[in-house]
């Protein structure tokens, strides 16, 4: 199947490491201009090192995305460079793993922002010039605990299932723009985030890893964890003409773990 992503310009937050730098590299492979953001620069230049080998149209900025200044500054860099914006990935880490009781209102500050707010940001910067090509596509990474909340992930519970609703509101307010919005919701996928919260949970429970992981699998009907490759292939997918029919909609990548409909 074309993707017909060649030369498309696709701006990917979080794009150094895990999902983002998955999707990044689906992306290169498919032919697209891609631009990745991330805070650390010596994790850039390493990111770009690596897709170099798939796709020779690497742009990398560093970004900050609790950073307003950093998220325009992002965006402006690609629209200055390329006149378009065609696709944006929104992407970041997770906020702190905690019980309810053990959460500061500073802690709730800076998962809002983190979250929230960044994906808020670069939805208001990319929409003018998407707008003006009346075309675009916005996918966010968000969670599985958007459909089944997990006790030890409250900030993560709230502000990803906030992020949801908003993005299915702007599926219809923009889709007479041609834009289209859609989210990809992780279940255990294999990256260093899941690593260390296993060992969060083996703190606060006094259970080894092993054991943690290995109950884990038994949850998941196809027996194993995900791997970033198999998120950044749907992500890339709706962020292609290929999903143009598409709009609205979160899709749970999560080898059966959620038994919900």
């Amino acid at each position: 199947m074309d993707l017909n992503l060649k030369q498309k310009v696709i701006l990917v937050s979080g794009g150094s490491e895990g999902i983002g730098f998955a999707t990044a590299k689906t992306l290169a492979e498919e032919g697209a201009i891609v631009m990745i953001g991330s805070r650390s620069q010596e994790k850039l230049n390493h990111a770009k090192q690596q897709l170099s080998a798939f796709g020779d149209q690497i742009i990398i900025k560093p970004l900050d995305v609790t950073n307003p200044e950093n998220i325009q500054a992002w965006v402006a860099t690609a629209v200055a460079q390329f006149g378009r914006i065609d696709g944006l990935l929104i992407n970041a880490g997770g906020p702190k793993p905690s019980q309810f009781e053990q959460l500061t209102e500073a802690d709730w500050q800076t998962g809002f922002e983190l979250i929230l707010m960044s994906a808020i940001r670069m939805i208001y910067a990319v929409l003018p010039i998407m707008k003006q090509q009346q075309q675009g596509s916005i996918v966010a990474i968000t969670s599985s605990a958007v459909k089944e909340p997990i006790s030890e992930l409250v900030l993560s519970n709230v502000f990803r299932t906030g992020l949801t609703a908003l993005l299915k509101t702007l599926s219809r307010d923009l889709a007479q723009y041609q834009i289209r919005v859609n989210s990809v919701l992780p279940g255990r996928i294999d990256t260093e985030r899941i690593k260390k919260l296993d060992e969060s949970r083996a703190q606060q429970t006094g259970i080894s890893i092993t054991q943690i992981q290995q109950a884990t699998l038994q949850n998941i009907p196809l027996g194993r964890l995900g791997n970033p490759d198999e998120m950044g292939k749907v992500a890339t997918f709706l962020l292609s003409e290929a999903a143009s029919y598409i709009t609205g909609q979160a899709i749970l990548v999560d080898g059966g773990l959620l038994k919900g409909l």
